[in-house]
Order: structure tokens, then C-alpha cells, then sequence
């Protein structure tokens, strides 16, 4: 029972975000939307691999990747640096 908690509380906050995110696409059709909704899914992935996996290999790589994904979308979205 314990073992569920920890990653719900820690994923929490990206699966609100993700879900304003879809809720923004639905009303706007702005493609921006999908792709920010795509950030907090890869940081939500991060939470469900390192619940579920014993993979340090799958646990780096999906971190990685929504690590750079997070870092790309500040950059270039964000603080418009493109």
C-alpha cells in the first residue's frame, strides 16, 4: 500500500498539469498545448518507471529524456530563446 503512495503524491502535480495542458488543446486546437502536455508526461514517466522498474538503464533513460525535454521546452518556449 505504501509502495503505491509515494509515487502518487510525487506524480500528482504533472498529471494535473498534463491534464490542464489537454484541457487547453480541446479549447484552443493550439498544437503548443500538445507538445507541453508531452513535457509533464515524460517527467509523469519518470515517477511510474522509478516506482515500477528495477532497470537503472530504463530509469536514466527516461529521466534523460525528460530532462532534456523540460530543459529544451523552457529554453526555446519559455524564456523564447529561439
Amino acid at each position: 500500500e505504501r509502495l503505491y503512495l509515494s509515487p502518487m503524491i510525487a506524480g500528482a502535480p504533472f498529471w494535473f498539469r498534463l491534464l490542464q495542458c489537454a484541457r487547453r488543446y480541446v479549447d484552443t486546437k493550439d498544437r503548443k498545448h500538445l507538445l507541453n502536455l508531452g513535457k509533464y508526461a515524460a517527467s509523469l514517466a519518470v515517477v511510474v518507471v522509478t516506482a515500477c522498474c528495477n532497470s537503472t538503464t530504463l530509469i536514466v533513460a527516461v529521466s534523460a529524456f525528460a530532462t532534456v525535454y523540460a530543459a529544451a521546452w523552457d529554453v526555446f518556449v519559455d524564456w523564447g530563446m529561439s
